[in-house]
């Protein structure tokens, strides 16, 4: 039987209420929970050869460990979005640590590269749930320019802090950094409300195409033309499915709108620099200057 007591209706209409009311996690929290994802990223830049050697395999093959890292986590990300509009902020937040905790297990542990690979994809999956949440928390824009600086500033030293942890321990624990984010899931547990989660039908096409879409655009750098080739299939059949289903994954109203056109070209732009000056240039000067 439903009860529809005053007490009842009175308790359930407060709770968004209270919800609301909740003191914002402290940044410092947030900036531990999102800036060693950016850490963990770029960790492997300067020790591919150390990873290659103690594997028995070429410092090239041992760049899946960079590359796949990268690219779980452009595909992982709008799919955590999802899952934090569905499911809640707990749901992220204790998914995402389970799924860094055990890719770090992985990575510690593995005796081959395969499961060195598939700990690093685990290790992506988590991280991407983590600064998802992290943006989420953050309440407002000076918030989220700290963490965002703080991921700036973490993901540039880090692939000099890989090399000193490689150097005195070890490869694994230099790609185990991200680790650290497991600190704050405590205290943000205790402190973030839980959110509501969304009624409406997950559009699990259009998360596909995403995935696919984000997946193929990382991957542009080290294998162009296949990826320019899914890139360019798979927008064309995400034109097709927003058309169909306007207010599905990729609202057809976020696409027109300006200022979200402005900021992903920006995005797009910055991201594709970024990575082909921690990935391919230093590539090309270890085999153009020996």
């Amino acid at each position: 039987m439903t009860d529809n007591s005053p007490a009842h209706s009175h308790t359930s209409s407060q709770s968004p209420a209270r919800e609301l009311s909740r003191p914002l996690v402290p940044v410092l929290w947030l900036v531990l929970m999102a800036s060693p994802v950016a850490a963990a990223n770029n960790a492997t830049v300067l020790i591919l050869d150390d990873i290659g050697t103690a594997l028995d395999t070429t410092a090239a093959t041992a760049s899946w460990l960079a590359t796949v890292f990268a690219l779980v986590l452009a595909v992982a990300t709008p799919l955590q979005a999802a899952l934090m509009r569905h499911r809640g902020r707990h749901t992220v937040l204790f998914t995402s640590a389970a799924l860094v905790a055990a890719g770090t297990l992985f990575v510690l542990f593995s005796p081959w590269l395969p499961l060195a690979v598939a700990g690093r994809a685990t290790q992506a999956a988590g991280g991407a749930g983590l600064n998802v949440l992290a943006i989420a928390l953050a309440g407002s824009a000076r918030r989220i320019g700290a963490i965002s600086a703080a991921m700036g500033l973490f993901g540039a030293v880090s692939p000099l802090i890989g090399t000193q942890l490689t150097d005195v321990l070890s490869w694994r624990v230099a790609l185990s950094m991200l680790a650290i984010t497991l600190i704050a899931v405590p205290a943000v547990s205790r402190r973030a409300a839980p959110g509501a989660a969304g009624t409406d039908r997950f559009d699990a096409w259009g998360a596909l195409l995403v995935a696919v879409l984000s997946g193929s655009v990382v991957m542009v750098a080290s294998n162009p033309l296949p990826a320019l080739a899914a890139t360019a299939i798979s927008i064309i059949w995400l034109i097709i499915h927003t058309r169909r289903r306007p207010d599905g994954y990729v609202p057809v109203a976020t696409i027109r709108s300006a200022r979200f056109q402005t900021a992903t070209c920006l995005t797009l732009a910055l991201s594709a620099g970024y990575f082909t000056l921690l990935f391919v240039i230093p590539q090309l000067l270890i085999t153009r200057a020996h």
